[in-house]
């Protein structure tokens, strides 16, 4: 009898141990994953604190019309933004998307990886910044621009980008807005890639038409979507790649969506406000001054 109840004082004795280790791994899972949703909220907070702060309101372009009818709508408050961080260069905008930030270039590509504009880096998850590749010329001056954001879990950064796997979401989100201080691009995806990370993407500019066309093509082959108005490789004259991380494969892979220039307007920020005088550029201009950044580019 006193054999069974020592036994049974020992199994209880199991037991207790087994239940309170069982919850202190429950809290343990709840405070991390509390600290997790804390870390997403205030990387979000910080990106739309200097939204409001540089007075950024686009919500004219979320409809779809000509850049000449809603340049005077544009409300971006570039002194503000770049006493934040000098390393402001640009904002980009994907209506239907959460994409909606300022767009930094630092001079290595591993600083605004972990780095918001606020040059604030994050405790436990890192937004990052949508940078711009450091070997690209500022301004977007070159045939092919790249800029690149993490892929969040909440959907946030350069998510999106990756979600167009899906049809209905890239058939809804294929316009992207870049504001500059001197200038604004609509551009429209054409291709999204999935490949792997050594794949040689990065280049910026091309010795002749030829190869840059090839680049185009290339592109274009691999396209994984639906893309019913495709461009002819020789109407593009500068395109910008959106690149972030493919979380669905194993391997170290890249999720590329290609976009080239449907307009541009010129604008001329005389103040810190968001007013703005502009002229319009049509898609021939644009050709034209193209044409002759073409023939001074040199190869990287």
């Amino acid at each position: 009898m006193k054999h069974a109840r020592q036994e049974h004082t020992q199994k209880k004795r199991f037991w207790d141990v087994v239940f309170y280790l069982a919850l202190i791994v429950f809290i343990g899972s709840l405070v991390s994953l509390g600290a997790l949703v804390f870390s997403y909220w205030q990387g979000q907070q910080a990106y739309e604190s200097v939204a409001h702060d540089a007075n950024v309101d686009l919500s004219a372009f979320d409809t779809i019309a000509p850049l000449e009818e809603k340049k005077s709508e544009i409300t971006i408050d570039w002194a503000r933004l770049q006493a934040i961080n000098p390393d402001i260069k640009a904002w980009i905008y994907i209506p239907g998307t959460k994409v909606n930030y300022p767009i930094v270039q630092g001079s290595d590509n591993d600083y605004y990886l972990t780095h918001d504009a606020q040059r604030t880096q994050g405790l436990l998850t890192h937004h990052g910044s949508i940078f711009q590749d450091y070997r690209n010329t500022p301004h977007f001056s070159d045939q092919v621009n790249f800029l690149y954001g993490h892929h969040m879990r909440d959907g946030s950064m350069f998510a999106a980008i990756a979600a167009m796997r899906m049809q209905a979401n890239y058939e809804t989100q294929r316009d992207v807005y870049i504001f500059m201080p001197e200038q604004l691009y609509h551009l429209r995806s054409f291709s999204l890639l999935f490949v792997d990370a050594d794949d040689p993407l990065v280049q910026a500019n091309f010795p002749d038409r030829a190869a840059f066309n090839a680049y185009i093509t290339d592109k274009m082959n691999r396209n994984v979507v639906e893309t019913p108005d495709m461009p002819e490789a020789g109407s593009i004259s500068k395109l910008f790649a959106l690149i972030t991380c493919d979380n669905n494969i194993v391997h170290d892979g890249r999720c590329v969506l290609y976009c080239n220039v449907v307009e541009q307007v010129a604008v001329n920020a005389a103040t810190s406000s968001g007013s703005v005088s502009s002229s319009f550029i049509d898609k021939k201009a644009l050709n034209e001054l193209d044409a002759q950044l073409n023939k001074t580019v040199t190869q990287r």
